[in-house]
């Protein structure tokens, strides 16, 4: 096959998400922490709350995309003893959270799973909430279901040993190693590995296909399993690509 990998590159450089726009997204996630801290300080039942960053932002597989927002997935961590039935609704959870919020900005979206809230420069931060008597098993407040197991940082660590970077997840369980992971982050933005790439193809591809393609944590998973890895990255996609199109037969 004809060598396209300079072609790749190229676009991996357009469809990675730039460092001018990951600032805005750290900017605009420390404002809101702020808010929400100054909320809870003698104004609430529930805990001080932690904060802990999540998905694609993390796993730096986030991409500018051609149109719409950008974004960063911030959970807000309330840790006590409370079983669910003692514990507040899920509902008055984020009706508290909206609360401390306030009018930060016009345009604030009431999701099942999460808060959302949009800027009007194109991102949003998305802010789903959690309980947990231990963080490594954390309930998050869905709207409709009530109190869910989800652990989102099982995710991130399913995916970055496969990229073999040497995340820990004591990194985001224990504060006392938040310099380890500001490092850790700093050296996956420079090492920026192969399957990392994949999975931006992945999104971009997705991107512009729209509503015909599956959403980004689909595309990691498709992208991450039975990975190929190869020198160049044209001929990894394409073995990424041979390998779902194979498992698509299988299925029909």
């Amino acid at each position: 096959m004809a060598n396209c990998n300079q072609l790749f590159t190229d676009f991996n450089s357009k469809v990675r998400l730039t460092d001018a726009r990951r600032e805005k997204l750290i900017n605009v996630r420390e404002i809101l922490r702020n808010k929400i801290r100054n909320y809870f300080i003698g104004s609430s039942s529930l805990s001080m709350p932690k904060f802990q960053s999540q998905g694609s932002f993390v796993m730096d597989t986030i991409i500018n995309p051609i149109e719409g927002d950008y974004d960063l997935d911030d959970g807000i961590y309330f840790f006590g003893n409370l079983n669910k039935n003692q514990r507040p609704t899920t509902v008055t959870v984020h009706e508290t959270i909206m609360r401390a919020i306030g009018d930060h900005t016009d345009n604030v979206v009431y999701k099942n799973a999460c808060i959302r809230v949009i800027y009007s420069e194109g991102y949003h931060i998305d802010l789903p909430m959690y309980y947990a008597q231990y963080i490594s098993s954390p309930d998050l407040a869905h709207k409709k279901k009530g109190w869910v197991l989800s652990n989102p940082v099982e995710f991130i660590a399913w995916f970055e040993t496969r990229t073999n970077s040497g995340f820990q997840k004591e990194y985001l369980y224990e504060e006392k190693r938040f310099d380890e992971y500001r490092n850790w982050l700093d050296q996956i933005r420079k090492n920026d590995v192969q399957l990392r790439r994949i999975i931006r193809y992945l999104k971009a591809w997705g991107d512009f296909k729209k509503g015909e393609m599956p959403p980004g944590i689909v595309m990691t998973i498709l992208g991450t399993e039975n990975y190929f890895e190869d020198t160049r990255d044209d001929v990894a996609f394409l073995a990424r690509l041979s390998e779902l199109s194979k498992k698509r037969r299988v299925m029909a």
